[in-house]
């Protein structure tokens, strides 16, 4: 594990508990951190002090050496890094000793081109909540089929009811400028709440930057009220204790859970917004983030205080089955025994899903552009190359070749670059052309040079050179007719996608016994693999009826006008439209105008399985991308394709 540190604070008390827990199913932990007052409950797991929070290039050279030298003793099965710097520098180890990297967003970082160049995700990652989950595809560009969310977990026997309640309202958290916005307007309202509530006691929680200046205040009032109105309790690592006998609770993340394990009443209020008092109706939405009110509101006075005069007003009755109520949620979403189990099955998962050996299947295609379809292809392709070369290593030619590699857990090299090319193709023992329309010149000569090029010099090598799902048109230039015979009468395998295409191999000299008609591989998803994220969980929340749309940055004003007009049609049926750019490079523009001119939702960076996922529950797909086609074929949803592209001619016709 690399963390920060180890001092007090919500994500740091859950990766303590996590180890502590996963120690005792039986793994073995390590923990690499800068230390902390946390340190003291690691419980015999060992720690490493490495300073995983410099900022300074000497402070990053001295860590990165001392955690290569920890790595190479330890010889871990996996690394697991908790926030951004450790993951930089974890991320470089990880890839140096072919280890498998994970990572987990315990909350949003500031974003701006250099930070996100220089932040590092996982093969796979976690993130406590759904909206960090949709922050982790929407500005890192991480796959959702690679992030599981795994909620904080916290000992539920530990913080359990204790006690009879007192007269005392508990506030946990930081005390820093990002975190003290509640305990500012606890002190604010804490005069009328004693004047209403005799002997109320305000207890607060936590030690930081603020802390003086809201013990002044505390000291105010409480001079002024004649008894300890506001406590200040200073930064403590026994919060069960300081919960136990409180009325209610006031403050987000891991402590609102902690308290609602511990059958108290909560009000979430914290820097980012405030939710306000937790029952049965709303609280399965605020563990949506993570209990830390994203996006709501900012604290208001008046607010909070009407919500505790609310929650001091209730019977104790009343009071009790809302703790018990609590309780139960905690228990059944927020039990660190089954988080500790769900990030063990994570790093299984994880585990086994990377690879490492880059030579044995070198898969070739238009792939790490950041096209939807094509993405697919590359994925189904691995899955493939797996199934059909099993114990044999596996790799791909793709554009963004860091980022490829971790999107699709192989190494991947550069696709411009012939020194890396001419080393893949060389090395590897079968050279895959992995769907898509690739020997073409219908968009540009290039094409059918580029990929012509290193089907020939997989046969200079005397590779094995296979079509899988490939789509094939007919030749316009004499040179791109060459070519593709040759490759077709020398390839072992040719796989294509339609009949047109399946005409076309045989037209061109490949021999029967080898083309094999097999359909785009895309179609290999299947429908009920396909589960609900957070992503499509929040548009969902967005739409009733609706139907998927898909319009390419060629489409001509003609056909532009046609996705209008069946637009409209829809929505005077109720139907909304969801815009879908496959190839945000090229669709963003004119999918956003078309968005803004028509209502409904953009949407972009939907895997194929979200994406099949909403096909199910729509109502019709109107597309000019072959592959937003597929997966509504895949869903079984009824589609229509506009454009004069003969690949989607023939799968709409081959589909009825």
């Amino acid at each position: 594990m690399l963390v920060a540190s180890l001092d007090v604070g919500g994500a740091e008390t859950h990766i303590v508990e996590l180890c502590r827990t996963l120690a005792g199913l039986g793994h073995r932990v390590i923990i690499a951190s800068s230390g902390g007052r946390l340190c003291s409950l690691l419980d015999g797991i060992p720690h490493i002090d490495i300073d995983l929070a410099t900022r300074s290039p000497i402070g990053l050279l001295r860590s990165y050496a001392s955690l290569l030298r920890s790595v190479r003793r330890i010889k871990p099965d996996l690394i697991h890094s908790h926030s951004r710097i450790a993951s930089f520098l974890g991320e470089r180890v990880a890839r140096k000793q072919n280890i498998c990297f994970v990572t987990t967003v315990h909350a949003k970082f500031s974003v701006n081109k250099l930070s996100a160049r220089l932040s590092r995700w996982g093969y796979y990652s976690t993130a406590v909540s759904d909206d960090l989950a949709i922050y982790l595809c929407d500005n890192y560009t991480v796959s959702s089929d690679r992030i599981s969310v795994i909620g904080n977990g916290v000992d539920t026997e530990r913080f359990s009811k204790k006690g009879e309640p007192k007269n005392r309202i508990v506030f946990v958290s930081r005390l820093d400028t990002d975190c003290s916005r509640a305990a500012y307007a606890l002190c604010r309202i804490s005069e009328r709440l004693s004047r209403r509530y005799s002997r109320l006691e305000i207890r607060i929680v936590g030690g930081g930057s603020e802390y003086d200046k809201i013990r002044s205040i505390a000291e105010r009032i409480n001079k002024r009220s004649g008894y300890n109105a506001v406590v200040m309790s200073g930064t403590t690592n026994d919060v069960a204790c300081e919960l136990s006998g409180a009325l209610l609770f006031i403050g987000v993340g891991r402590c609102a859970i902690e308290a609602m394990s511990s059958a108290i009443p909560t009000i979430v209020a914290g820097n980012e917004g405030y939710f306000g008092i937790l029952n049965e109706n709303n609280t399965a939405e605020a563990a949506s983030g993570n209990f830390c009110a994203r996006g709501y509101e900012a604290i208001n006075d008046k607010r909070l205080y009407d919500d505790v005069c609310t929650l001091l007003d209730m019977k104790r009755e009343q009071r009790e089955r809302l703790g018990a109520y609590l309780r139960s949620f905690a228990i059944g979403h927020n039990s660190i025994t089954e988080s500790a189990k769900e990030t063990a099955a994570f790093y299984k998962r994880a585990y086994e899903g990377v690879l490492f050996e880059p030579y044995g299947v070198c898969l070739c295609g238009y792939y790490g552009y950041g096209n939807t379809g094509d993405d697919t292809l590359l994925e189904r392709a691995v899955i493939r190359a797996k199934e059909r070369y099993k114990d044999i290593g596996i790799c791909a030619l793709t554009h963004s070749r860091s980022r490829a590699r971790y999107r699709f857990s192989i190494p991947c090299f550069n696709r411009y670059s012939l020194l890396s090319l001419i080393r893949a193709v060389a090395r590897c023992r079968v050279l895959v052309f992995g769907g898509g329309t690739l020997f073409q010149d219908r968009t540009s000569l290039r094409s059918m040079l580029y990929y012509s090029s290193v089907a020939l010099l997989g046969f200079l090598f005397g590779k094995r050179v296979e079509l899988w799902g490939n789509g094939l048109s007919e030749p316009k230039h004499a040179l791109s007719k060459l070519l593709l015979r040759a490759i077709l009468k020398r390839a072992i395998y040719v796989g294509v996608r339609d009949k047109p295409s399946f005409n076309i191999a045989l037209g061109y000299g490949a021999e029967s016994e080898k083309v094999h008609l097999e359909g785009d591989l895309a179609l290999t998803i299947k429908k009920e693999e396909c589960k609900v994220t957070p992503s499509t969980r929040a548009i969902l929340n967005r739409v009733g009826r609706y139907a998927l749309f898909s319009i390419r940055g060629t489409t001509n004003d003609a056909e532009y006008g046609y996705f209008k007009e069946r637009a409209n049609a829809a929505a005077e049926k109720g139907i909304s439209v969801i815009s879908v750019a496959m190839y945000p490079a090229e669709d963003r523009q004119k999918s956003r105008r078309f968005t803004s001119e028509v209502g409904g939702i953009y949407a972009e960076g939907l895997s194929a399985s979200e994406l099949v996922f909403l096909l199910s529950r729509a109502e019709f797909c109107l597309s000019a991308r072959l592959h937003l086609l597929i997966f509504a074929k895949i869903a079984d949803t009824p589609f229509e394709s506009v454009g004069n592209d003969p690949k989607l001619t023939a799968f709409c016709r081959e589909n009825g």
